[in-house]
């Protein structure tokens, strides 16, 4: 079986007998999906789910069908239809208590048993979001409360932030907070989550768009908001349902989609387990990959604060990879994910020898932090981001409708990915690999906090 993703052969005897059919991403050369179509409908229990992007297949069936799939000549690649997600460490198998109505909402796959999205960044459930919203009130009085201006400023981000270009967030996407959108930038709303319209019903993916490219708008009690920079056009795609979880199928779709649409700079807070390489084998890697000289990918590290803790598409090397900055402490966030990749590559340091090789320091990450709320230690009084947000976070993110603190790296991806929209606009860089040159002139890079703090000067090649 040399075709089928390495996580995914180890995965499909733990999988396997805890729910059939099975999902599975399929990799066809370029310009033979409806060939490859063709030589699949034959193929006894295996059904089509979906046409992700141009050279993907998503189908479902017994493991026995890949044998049949494997040989068909324009396949390249066989992966997991895995879950993608608010990225939060995994639990042990299992099914969840009665308590898990008041946290934040989990989810069972196959492949990698109950996932909750991340407590960091949504705290709790849609059930008990409207009733702690006073208590919320409260907790926000003793907590370090920024807004996305003192972002903004943290990164001295210039002050005139008019781009032409076109950006794109991929998330649970978009609601209604027209007084943290531009009134003359034109959203251009999708949804790759089947049976959901764009709209934003949980708040997660209106932070990070308004955060990266929203629009000026008091709050009466923390101040001003302001998105990083100041877009005429935005791509916002849905592929993350209300309760934050998607399909690796999804995102493929997403990433696709932004890129055919003309996106230059594509945001993404979330991730999911690296299947095998993040050159050879994970499919959102892969894809992220080849893009690389097309649209710069900035992804969130992830909220596990643990080493070898980077998911997929975040372990990709030509993926700009952002961990969490504290502007408090001016150090890197408590939870902040550490690398210097995924797990695959820790059980495998064959297969990361072997990467390492080809694409040296790309493969470390995370590459930058940008400010993401928290703390450098756990235990000191909290940080969080005040933005906009819509769905069922809004009452607890912050009882002021349309607005909500939250920290996490999926506060730093979006930060990041206005400054990096800024400098493509005025030509300073045009890829990842750009960013990570002109970085590597300030310090070192480690496994921690990547080349360090992202800021405008260092952009522009000042200390």
């Amino acid at each position: 079986m040399d075709k089928l993703n390495p996580w995914l052969l180890e995965r499909i005897p733990i999988a396997e007998p805890k729910a059939s059919p099975l999902r599975y991403i399929v990799e066809v050369e370029p310009g033979t999906r409806e060939a490859v179509l063709r030589q699949l409908s034959p193929i006894p229990n295996l059904g089509i789910i979906s046409q992700p992007a141009d050279n993907y297949v998503a189908i479902h069936g017994p493991s026995a069908i890949l044998p049949h799939v494997e040989g068909i000549s324009e396949v390249v690649k066989v992966s997991a239809d895995t879950l993608a997600y608010i990225k939060s460490p995994p639990l042990p198998f299992g099914l969840p208590t009665p308590m898990e109505t008041f946290r934040p909402p989990s989810q069972f796959d196959p492949y990698v048993g109950l996932i909750p999205i991340s407590k960091i960044e949504v705290p709790v459930g849609p059930a008990p979001a409207l009733i702690m919203s006073l208590a919320r009130s409260l907790a926000l009085n003793r907590m370090h409360v920024y807004t996305t201006v003192n972002q903004k400023e943290f990164m001295e981000s210039p002050k005139d932030n008019k781009i032409s270009i076109i950006c794109a967030v991929a998330d649970t996407g978009l609601g209604v907070v027209p007084h943290l959108l531009h009134p003359n930038t034109f959203i251009e709303p999708h949804s790759t989550v089947p049976g959901e319209l764009p709209w934003d019903g949980q708040g997660h993916g209106t932070w990070c768009i308004t955060c990266a490219f929203g629009d000026d708008a008091p709050h009466p009690k923390w101040g001003k908001c302001d998105g990083v920079s100041d877009p005429s056009y935005v791509i916002s795609i849905k592929c993350l349902s209300n309760m934050g979880f998607g399909m690796t199928s999804w995102v493929l779709e997403a990433i696709s989609l932004a890129h055919k649409r003309g996106a230059k700079v594509l945001s993404l807070s979330l991730g999911g387990p690296l299947q095998g390489s993040a050159i050879d084998d994970d499919p959102e890697c892969r894809l992220v990959n080849s893009l690389k000289d097309e649209m710069i990918v900035v992804v969130a590290a992830g909220n596990d604060g643990t080493e070898w803790s980077i998911g997929s598409p975040g372990a990709a090397p030509h993926a700009l990879t952002v961990g969490a900055w504290s502007m408090t402490d001016d150090g890197l966030s408590w939870f902040s994910s550490r690398g210097p990749s995924g797990e695959f590559y820790r059980d495998h340091p064959n297969v990361w020898g072997k990467d390492f090789a080809a694409v040296k320091e790309d493969l470390i990450k995370p590459d930058v932090c940008c400010p993401g709320g928290g703390r450098v230690n756990s235990e000191d009084l909290d940080e969080q981001i005040l933005s906009g947000c819509s769905g069922w976070f809004d009452p607890y993110g912050d009882p002021v409708p349309g607005f909500a603190a939250m920290k996490g790296t999926s506060m730093s991806c979006p930060c990041c990915a206005g400054l990096i929209a800024l400098a493509v606009d005025r030509g300073v860089i045009r890829t990842a690999k750009d960013v990570k040159n002109i970085m590597s002139k300030h310090q070192a890079k480690d496994s921690d906090m990547g080349y360090g703090l992202l800021t405008w000067p260092k952009l522009v090649g000042f200390k």
